[in-house]
């Protein structure tokens, strides 16, 4: 390997970037202010600038929204007995779970994701109305299918005429759904204000037209909204159809970016609809159609509060997320909890009306005697409204972290109370039991959600001090920009340290043409400086050696290391290209079967020089390795010098030993992952890359002692665990028994395959 005499490279710039004077900026989250001359003057001005504020249209827009609704409840009610009513909540339920599915499959993941540079604004936009297209034929097959088997099984006709309505209403809710989306995840107000009006004056006209003619059915109630929706929904994609381009040659590609962010957010939609409408469902055959629609009345005067939460949500997690990516985790806890207080007063006041009038209303409002004397009913869900309202920003700022996982595990715990509270309560207290019961799941899914976001700060670090550490190496870095503001992000937690991606804001170059660093944290203790300067020494080498040079049509990429700063302990080096493998093989799409096998040689080719010259990578695992299969890019990342292992087996081949056992051990110890599929295509792609190294020996009984090397090397890796009583200790116990097995099968199945001639890559052997 050549000799390098980096330490550190210099901190100076070129000569142009010392003549230009620094840049300052202030920190801020919220929209930029304007210059002083642009503010609007005169009292005239300032009202219409109120008007046509972001925040009052928003709360215009769920006015429209939540008293359209409420009015239609109401027409139903007035205009019907209480069962009907109760019917048409359960089609409501339905098309409200359908409108959950789509929010978490395809409207998160476009509002969290579509500033992502894989695509154009157009083309982010297209794949996701394309999706809802997919979405509403499947919600279109899925409901006829149950109507159909309602009819064939006798089900009562009134279910079954709601059934064929979903039919017809699901798929163009979906599309009116998707149309104010996407105007609030641009911030565009106005139009989705536009939109919710017209469905509003249509829904309410045809609802108003079936009252005064005797007309009113749940069915009716159902088909009005669905015209409604279809009228407006249609208009508006023909007048913004400019704004949506479909390629097909992303279709695949969009919807797995989609699905693995938002299979977890579908779930934790799930569970939160579950908890939702738990008591719709679980009241008929407890209480009675004619009781579920009474506890429908109360939940409508209970929810009148639902255009000032709307207002605010809808602008939840844009919100988040821009605070998220502007001032990391300090700036989104402080956005949330700021919400959250906000919610919290709102909805006490809300609650304290709801007290004294609540019965009042419900008597003024619903006229059958059915409906009256339920006022602690109403009280009780008004409170649990204010419950989940403030956990609502907890669970927002965790979906613009890209954290879904943690708001499934929150709402989970919410939903299985709701439902045990309603099974139990609802028998012995009737419809208070339910209220109580919804109340307590209401608690207890906002305390978990809060504790679950709070653990995910901790857990990443990135509540303030990773970000002050972050700004204090950059000032070692950057001297002549001491008061730049540097938009900084997490971007993971490895095994050494924390991670964070850095870029200035703007569009100039941060560092030698370099629009984002990456800037890697230790633990600030005695070992942290040493370990900061020892991956730097390693990362040099690796890069000198290793970096751009091409193999089959993959082009190598390694980090360059540019500084490593001894207070606060931190290596800063270049933006690494692609996704890490255990994502991609996990994926199971991308790279393809025959790419992966490339990808394998390749990577064997461009290492085996720096092997036999006496280097090992140190840390090579499917997480250090990345790739982009679209330009056929493979960057090796967190080179480090490795520990000292006994072994009772003699290293004649010690760097290639070592590295090749670090895969086998990384993917044998992987007992997180339950999937077969996803646990075989890891297991495939450690014998592949063993089988590829084995495959530049001459004969047989040197390929044997490889084997016999690498697997010994490994049972070291797996012996030098950590194992205590601690949680982790006892984790990594855990990983050394069930590791040890697998391991031995893999070496025997790798020892299997080069007994049967030099074709080392089965059909199907990639992911």
């Amino acid at each position: 390997m050549p000799k390098t005499e980096a330490v550190s490279w210099p901190l100076e710039e070129g000569e142009e970037d010392r003549t230009a004077p620094p840049r300052r900026y202030r920190l801020h989250v919220s929209e930029a202010p304007c210059d002083e001359e642009t503010k609007p003057v005169g009292l005239w001005a300032r009202l219409v600038g109120l008007v046509f504020s972001t925040h009052f249209l928003a709360l215009a827009d769920q006015a429209v929204m939540s008293g359209t609704s409420l009015l239609s409840a109401v027409l139903v009610g007035r205009c019907t007995v209480p069962s009907e009513l109760g019917i048409f909540t359960i089609g409501l339920s339905v098309l409200g779970s359908a409108l959950a599915i789509q929010d978490a499959l395809i409207l998160l993941p476009y509002t969290i994701q579509r500033h992502h540079p894989s695509r154009s604004a157009t083309e982010h936009a297209g794949m996701s109305l394309l999706h809802t297209g997919l979405l509403a034929a499947a919600a279109t097959v899925v409901l006829a299918a149950g109507a159909v088997g309602m009819f064939a099984f006798g089900a009562d006709s009134k279910l079954t005429w709601l059934a064929w309505a979903l039919v017809f209403t699901v798929p163009f809710a979906l599309q009116r759904e998707f149309g104010r989306s996407y105007a609030f995840a641009h911030l565009n107000v106005a139009d989705a204000f536009v939109i919710d009006a017209g469905v509003a004056i249509l829904q309410l006209g045809i609802l108003g037209w079936l009252g005064w003619t005797g007309r009113m059915s749940a069915f009716g109630a159902c088909v009005a909204l669905g015209v409604a929706c279809a009228l407006t929904s249609l208009v508006w994609l023909y007048r913004e159809r400019s704004s949506f381009v479909i390629r097909t040659n992303q279709v695949w590609q969009a919807t797995r970016q989609s699905w693995v962010l938002g299979k977890w957010l579908c779930a934790g939609q799930l569970t939160v609809s579950v908890q939702g409408y738990a008591s719709y469902w679980m009241l008929p055959p407890l209480l009675g159609m004619t009781e579920t629609g009474v506890y429908a009345a109360c939940n409508t005067i209970a929810s009148l509060a639902n255009p000032l939460l709307s207002a605010f949500r809808n602008t939840l997690t844009p919100r988040a997320v821009l605070a998220f990516k502007e001032g990391g985790g300090t700036s989104l806890r402080r956005q949330a909890m700021r919400d959250a207080v906000m919610l919290a007063g709102a909805m006490l006041l809300f609650c304290m009306v709801i007290f004294f009038s609540g019965d009042l209303l419900m008597r003024i409002i619903y006229h059958e005697p059915e409906y009256g004397g339920h006022g602690d009913v109403i009280t009780i869900l008004a409170v649990a409204v204010m419950a989940t309202a403030v956990g609502a920003p907890a669970s927002n700022a965790m979906a613009s972290m890209e954290r879904p996982q943690a708001i499934v595990f929150a709402t989970s715990i919410g939903t299985v109370v709701t439902l045990a509270g309603v099974g139990l309560l609802s028998v012995k207290w009737g419809l208070a039991g339910a209220a109580c019961a919804v109340l307590a799941g209401s608690i207890a899914g906002a305390m978990a959600r809060w504790a679950a976001f709070l653990a995910v700060l901790a857990q990443l670090d990135i509540g303030g001090g990773g970000h002050r550490s972050v700004l204090e190496v950059l000032k070692q870095l950057r001297p002549d920009s001491i008061d730049a503001d540097w938009d900084i992000r997490p971007l993971g937690k490895g095994f050494q340290g924390q991670l964070y991606v850095v870029g200035a804001q703007g569009d100039g170059a941060l560092w030698r043409g370099h629009s984002h660093l990456v800037v890697k944290l230790y633990p600030d203790r005695g070992e942290g400086a040493k370990t900061a300067q020892r991956q730097f020494d390693a990362q040099v080498g690796l890069h000198v050696d290793v970096n751009g040079t091409t193999v089959d049509g993959w082009k190598t990429r390694t980090p360059e290391p540019l500084y490593v700063s001894a207070s606060p302990p931190a290596l800063v080096m270049t933006m690494a290209e692609g996704t890490d493998l255990n994502k991609c093989l996990a994926a199971g799409s991308d790279p393809r079967p025959g790419m992966l096998d490339s990808l394998v040689r390749a990577v064997v080719a461009v290492m085996r020089p720096y092997w036999t010259a006496g280097f090992a990578h140190g840390d090579l695992c499917l997480q250090n390795i990345l790739c982009e299969p679209a330009n056929r890019i493979v960057s090796l990342i967190d080179a480090d010098r490795p520990a000292a292992l006994r072994t009772d087996v003699p290293s004649a081949s010690y760097p290639a030993s070592f590295d090749l056992a670090g895969i086998i051990c990384d993917v044998a110890t992987d007992i997180r992952t339950f999937d077969r599929r996803v646990i075989s295509r890891k297991q495939m792609f450690a014998e592949n890359i063993l089988l590829a190294f084995l495959g530049t020996m001459d004969t047989p009984e040197e390929q044997q002692k490889m084997i016999e090397e690498v697997g010994a090397v490994a049972r070291a890796q797996l012996e030098a665990l950590d194992v205590s009583w601690s949680p982790q200790g006892l984790y990594h116990l855990l990983q050394r028994y069930i590791a040890k097995p697998r391991i031995n099968r893999l070496l025997a199945d790798t020892l299997h395959r080069t007994s049967y001639g030099s074709r080392f890559f089965v059909d199907g052997g990639g992911a």
